[in-house]
């Protein structure tokens, strides 16, 4: 098996789809689901994303499996071969590993800048980025009938709107200078040159492009991905498409010895030595992707405190036997149900050994999830005598 090091480059401004898409005619149940007039792409692709754009890539360059001139599947047995049978599945009973045949593993995607001939890997700040936290012990909150200590959150101010950055070589990027909004606005009309008279007409969306001009042109997406039989860097120098709207990227595959963790230095928080004390919390936990937390139904939640966001997740289902075309609007390419997972930089606070253990074993029984880049995290514990978090 071999590691590679996936980086993707956006040759244009790109559109990565969330859970909304503009209305369809003739599909009425769908867009009462779906459909808005205005969309926003997300700034990272889904790990499914990633994942769909490697099998495709490794199919599409298979002469046997794949036949380019009329684009589509040759030879549905070689191709079950290179790329597995299904596409992502979950399965709820378990959350076993899918087979995707050569592709063993993926991991985050993360934003990397090239500076100065170096690239730096760039993280998101972890959601009590800028805050201190107690717990006061001599008082209690009930959240859905499970009691913990008060928390306090030093440094919050709710007017205030938080300036979120990109932490990487001990510096902090704004991160309207790292993604920049570009805006698609119009009406629609019919072929006779006719305006639309219902919401239909209008529209409003937001791409992004990568870097403003202090950074344009220093900035890629990437990953890394273990994989057996194929030789990724074959591919170099191609062009992908990743997300809607004809998103393309050039794709470049570099071997390593290993994937590399991308973490938060111990010192991240700027306000890192914190009023705690051997009462408090001896444990955090910060997500380095987004991640699902399989619990059961009135299930204690394993963490003390949270700061935290949730994020709606779908992906498109496939199966190489009946697949005719990858479009999100064909009957045989079904949406998943909705998903919530933990936003990326989420912040989870943990009282104990017994806590973190918990929350650490209930990320990592989410199998299928961890195989493709979900649900990774770094754990910080407090030094009780200098009074501040380190990594373990």
């Amino acid at each position: 098996m071999n590691t590679y090091k996936i980086t993707l480059t956006p040759l244009n401004r790109y559109f990565f789809g969330g859970d909304m898409t503009f209305k369809v005619e003739g599909k009425k149940e769908y867009n009462e689901q779906y459909g808005s007039y205005i969309i926003r792409s997300n700034r990272f692709p889904q790990q499914t994303s990633l994942l769909g754009m490697l099998r495709f890539l490794i199919l599409s360059n298979d002469g046997q499996a794949f036949d380019r001139e009329k684009n589509k599947i040759a030879d549905k047995n070689r191709a079950k071969e290179l790329i597995g049978a299904t596409s992502f599945c979950v399965n709820s009973s378990n959350y076993q590993e899918n087979d995707f045949s050569c592709i063993k593993q993926l991991y985050p995607c993360f934003l990397e800048l090239t500076a100065d001939g170096k690239t730096i890997p760039l993280l998101p700040t972890p959601d009590d980025y800028g805050y201190q936290i107690h717990l006061d012990t001599a008082h209690s909150v009930s959240v859905n009938l499970q009691f913990s200590a008060l928390p306090i959150v030093h440094g919050y101010t709710p007017k205030a709107t938080k300036q979120q950055y990109y932490l990487g070589s001990s510096q902090a990027i704004p991160v309207d200078e790292l993604f920049i909004e570009d805006s698609r606005i119009g009406i629609n009309k019919d072929y006779q040159g006719i305006t639309q008279t219902d919401d239909a007409g209008l529209y409003k969306q937001i791409f992004y492009r990568l870097g403003n001009e202090k950074y344009e042109g220093k900035l890629h997406f990437a990953c890394y991905a273990d994989i057996t039989d194929i030789d990724l860097s074959n591919y170099n120098g191609s062009i992908v498409n990743l997300g809607g709207d004809n998103s393309k990227f050039l794709f470049k595959a570099i071997l390593v010895e290993k994937a590399e963790p991308i973490t938060y230095n111990s010192d991240y928080n700027d306000n890192g030595k914190t009023r705690q004390t051997e009462s408090d919390v001896r444990y955090k936990l910060v997500l380095l992707s987004d991640a699902y937390l399989p619990l059961q139904m009135g299930e204690d939640r394993p963490w003390s405190y949270a700061i935290s966001t949730i994020v709606p997740f779908r992906f498109i289902s496939t199966q190489i036997e009946d697949t005719e075309n990858y479009s999100i609007l064909s009957p045989k390419n079904l949406r998943s149900k909705k998903y919530y997972l933990y936003k990326k930089g989420s912040v989870f606070f943990c009282k104990d050994d017994s806590e973190k253990d918990k929350l650490k074993e209930v990320l990592e029984s989410a199998s299928c999830f961890r195989q493709i880049g979900y649900n990774y995290f770094q754990i910080f514990k407090l030094n009780l005598i200098t009074n501040t978090n380190k990594a373990i």
